[in-house]
């Protein structure tokens, strides 16, 4: 079956097929809270699940739908959730030492893990949020923690993302990026993570209850460090700006020059070192991960999404 859908069967596809990139299956109460089309309510989701054409694309197994032929993935769904299981139990205790590192704001996890489920090969990709001008010396605290002070087997540990407090606001703006956002997972520091929600309310234009997500999930609350503090005193100053400044400008002749003969990759993370973040994960990666998607919805007729990463 190819074009046809109601607004809300063409909602439901799209982010069924989204899912399906990644091979996560979905619950009715995920799909209810990830569409696109908000005036709708649980029941008229599940009516339009369960009588409507998209029976003839789609499959139920327990609590999960998946599009034909993927029912490999529910099938796989309960182990991985216990490797998320084991995973999650790891990112709380390193989220419980790395709290008392200077300049360390707000400790958030995304990717497959943020999800609840993990791989043998996955990893704990942690979305953090530093002090002001301070994005750099975290990165560099946060650096030293991997290599020195605790035990990273298979190099499971991730800082892949460091946002300056004051510009919390993502300039990159797409379906991936929507998605990821409505998934992060907190684990230390509540209100900023509403600030860092409320700013990048253009979530609303693919995921309009965004904020429900993790309504419900279990939350790590920690108490503000004390010992950080003390460790900032002698950074809350011009050297510590300067210091940051420079750690920048030193990382970014580190990956020109590791990466001189990958235009693609060098490119990628030297977009990705600014003053007011740092992310060093291969950002072509979103516009292949898009383009799957793309042409997923152009094979089930539907509207394809725009193609934009900052």
């Amino acid at each position: 079956m190819r074009g046809n859908f109601t607004k809300l069967q063409s909602a439901i596809l799209e982010t069924l097929l989204y899912f399906d990139i990644f091979d996560y299956p979905l619950t009715l109460r995920q799909i209810f809270l990830l569409i696109s089309v908000s005036d709708v309510s649980v029941a008229q989701v599940r009516n339009c699940l369960e009588n409507s054409p998209l029976t003839t694309l789609l499959v139920k197994r327990n609590e999960y739908y998946c599009m034909k032929g993927k029912e490999d993935t529910i099938r796989s769904i309960n182990y991985r959730m216990g490797r998320g299981k084991q995973l999650l139990t790891m990112a709380e205790k390193t989220a419980r030492m790395i709290r008392h590192l200077p300049f360390i704001r707000g400790i958030y996890i995304s990717g497959d893990l943020s999800k609840g489920v993990a791989t043998t090969d996955s990893d704990i990709d942690f979305f953090i949020i530093s002090a002001p001008q301070r994005v750099y010396l975290s990165k560099l605290f946060l650096a030293l923690f991997r290599r020195i002070f605790f035990l990273n087997p298979k190099k499971l540990l991730c800082f892949n993302y460091i946002l300056d407090e004051r510009h919390l606001e993502l300039d990159d703006k797409n379906h991936f990026v929507a998605m990821e956002i409505a998934y992060l997972r907190m684990l230390y520091n509540q209100d900023l993570f509403d600030k860092f929600l409320a700013a990048n309310g253009w979530v609303t234009e693919f995921v309009p209850r965004y904020r429900s997500v993790h309504a419900g999930v279990n939350k790590l609350y920690l108490k503000k460090s004390k010992i950080q503090g003390i460790v900032e005193l002698f950074f809350n100053n011009p050297v510590g700006k300067f210091l940051d400044r420079s750690l920048m400008y030193l990382w970014r002749y580190s990956c020109s020059v590791k990466y001189r003969k990958h235009d693609s990759i060098r490119n990628s993370f030297m977009n990705g070192t600014q003053r007011s973040f740092c992310k060093i994960h291969d950002s072509n990666r979103k516009v292949r991960i898009l383009d799957q998607y793309n042409k997923r919805m152009h094979k089930m007729g539907l509207t394809q999404v725009v193609i934009k990463t900052g």
